[in-house]
């Protein structure tokens, strides 16, 4: 089975100094974890900029990179399914920031195996830290992948798109049903005391 390292370089997000304010003379997008959608991609509507100064060492991300959190008691894994054109963007520092390099990999497929609830699981067991779990680079590197065709890849990408849709249309049921029920008993009127 290959490791994650075989076919993938894996990097640290961008350090930032303190809290992530908005400069909208920035000259680079920092991705966040608020920036992540329902479907695991980034979520480019509330990305902020940021100023880097261009002396330093910044790796942009690059269509079909994925970011996973490596703070906290999740591991969400992130699709960077675009980057906007007219500027850069870099992961923050609470990434960790990969870009396949062997084209027998999907990201989307790498993405949806990483937010797996076994790997998840895994990934939280082998976390470090005393006051919160970090998941370090060198457990990511040595994470080992199934042995899968790319063809193979794409069939579960495509169960994944069928499963959210099916999620979705439940959802949007239940949000009726309850709307429903709150405007039935809305009609009931207001109890003046």
């Amino acid at each position: 089975m290959p490791k994650l390292c075989d076919v993938a370089d894996i990097y640290s997000g961008y350090a930032v100094q303190a809290r992530v304010d908005h400069d909208p003379e920035g000259n680079v997008i920092i991705v966040r974890g608020a920036d992540v959608s329902r479907r695991n991609e980034v979520d480019w509507s509330e990305a902020v900029r940021i100023r880097v100064p261009e002396k330093k060492n910044r790796r942009l991300l690059q269509a079909g990179d994925v970011l996973i959190k490596a703070i906290g008691m999740t591991n969400t894994a992130v699709l960077v399914s675009t980057v906007p054109q007219e500027i850069g963007a870099v992961p923050h520092q609470h990434f960790l920031h990969i870009r396949l390099k062997d084209s027998a990999w999907d990201p989307a497929f790498l993405t949806i195996f990483l937010n797996s609830e076994q790997v998840q699981v895994d990934l939280r067991s082998k976390a470090s830290g005393a006051t919160q779990a970090v998941l370090r680079r060198g457990v990511l590197e040595e994470f080992e992948l199934p042995s899968l065709a790319i063809e193979e890849q794409r069939k579960w990408i495509e169960e994944w798109e069928t499963y959210l849709g099916r999620v979705e249309k439940l959802e949007q049921e239940l949000s009726a049903v309850r709307s429903e029920f709150s405007s039935s008993l809305a009609d009931l009127g207001v109890i003046s005391r």
